[in-house]
């Protein structure tokens, strides 16, 4: 048996691991575009900051790949899946037989179609290469723009701003993580970054990118007719599911890559994991793309169980964020904003310290924490558990908004939020 997996990401050692729990003696092997061996993608803000050495990026030890007995082919991007043929084709025109595919290619930036946007010194901020690049390129750029106040531009603010760079972040909505942080939210942490050296222009976007004689970008038009200037420019407007590879194949697409419970696509021996899939979306009753890396980990094992013969379902996810900006710590889970009034909204707010728990139906639904992560594990559980918590809701509202704690009704919670099985 050979098992195929296309990118070098948390899905892939996900299958790896259960593959081999199941099937010892079959060939394994990833392809990557990437020069390197699988590491860990979040974080490249802290290796361009200096925080983070090059040795401790890797998300494996060399030993796992000895260990696996893994095949890995670096530096070679998958132009073309042939399902029919049950082989793939990479850029070098060689050609790979499979009789198991697993398709993890993650996401791509998106790149808007600006005029300028080919300019030198103009990066996205995805890949360990494009935080390499960037890092050259620090010392003598005194000005940095991100187009961009998601989290992918929140990170590489925080990587230039530790270098010392004057960084100024343009969103076209009111604030930062627009898309799951709520106005409260959205202040404090606009406040917290301007505290630490980050401006913002909000409300506009770029509608140029301006360059000087030699090509090198000197700055970004914006559509209501300021400009602003600088020697570096990130594109962080968000990413989306990388399928070019299995355009014109078989394989269903909506958003991302179609899979069922078992991570397997329409084709029977093609599974897809990670944040290039739609899978089952716990809250939402229908597959979605979820594009975090604990969830592309349990995906991936899930895949890969399956693909050796094991029988395994994906128990399904939430959107979750779980991060730290400057020091200040915030995670969003599940529903949190644009809720109608059938939902019931408690929240708590003290200087920098805010709380948002969402409910519906005696059942938790979303929570935002800013400054304060404390049991932010147990609510996320309760939240994918959609677990009836009519008993002990009040109890849970006033512990998590207030500064006792959830300690005394902790048992009751672990009792309501089982460990997920795979079945």
């Amino acid at each position: 048996m050979r098992y195929v997996i296309v990118g070098a990401s948390y899905a892939a050692v996900g299958a790896v691991e259960e593959i081999r729990s199941i099937d010892s003696d079959g060939e394994i092997l990833i392809v990557s575009d990437e020069p390197y061996r699988i590491y860990a993608r979040p974080l490249i803000s802290y290796y361009l900051e200096n925080r983070v050495a090059e040795k401790n990026m890797y998300f494996r030890p060399d030993e796992f790949y000895e260990k696996n007995r893994l095949k890995f082919v670096s530096g070679k991007k998958v132009v073309k899946v042939d399902p029919d043929g049950q082989k793939i084709t990479l850029d070098d025109k060689s050609v790979i037989d499979y009789d198991r595919l697993l398709i993890c290619t993650g996401g791509k930036p998106f790149i808007p179609p600006l005029k300028g946007i080919d300019s030198k010194n103009v990066f996205s901020f995805v890949k360990w290469d494009d935080a390499k690049k960037i890092k050259k390129l620090a010392d003598g750029a005194k000005e940095v723009l991100i187009v961009g106040g998601g989290l992918i531009g929140l990170k590489a603010a925080e990587g230039l701003g530790g270098l010392g760079l004057k960084v100024t972040i343009i969103e076209k909505e009111a604030s930062v993580l627009p898309l799951v942080l709520d106005e409260t939210a959205g202040k404090i942490l606009r406040e917290h970054l301007k505290d630490n050296g980050v401006d913002m222009v909000t409300g506009n976007v770029a509608s140029e990118i301006l360059a000087d004689e030699s090509g090198c970008v000197t700055g970004v038009a914006l559509d209501n007719g300021d400009s602003h200037k600088c020697g570096l420019l990130i594109i962080a407007i968000g990413v989306r599911p990388n399928i070019d590879l299995i355009e014109g194949t078989a394989i269903e697409v909506n958003r991302g890559i179609v899979v069922d419970r078992r991570m397997r696509t329409n084709v029977d021996n093609i599974y897809s994991a990670g944040d290039v899939v739609e899978a089952w979306d716990i809250l939402s009753g229908s597959n979605s793309v979820i594009a975090i890396a604990p969830l592309a980990f349990e995906q991936g094992k899930v895949a890969g169980c399956n693909m050796a013969g094991g029988k395994s379902a994906y128990t399904g996810g939430i959107a979750m964020n779980s991060t730290d900006v400057f020091n200040m710590s915030l995670m969003t889970m599940g529903l949190t904003k644009n809720l109608d009034e059938s939902y019931e909204i408690k929240s708590y707010k003290d200087g920098e310290v805010y709380k948002k728990l969402v409910f519906k139906d005696d059942m938790l639904k979303g929570v935002i924490l800013v400054g304060d992560v404390d049991y932010g594990g147990a609510l996320t559980q309760l939240i994918r558990n959609q677990a009836d918590i009519k008993d002990i809701k009040d109890d849970l509202a006033n512990k998590v908004l207030g500064k006792a704690g959830l300690a005394s009704i902790l048992p009751t919670i672990l009792s309501k939020t089982p460990v997920p099985t795979f079945h």
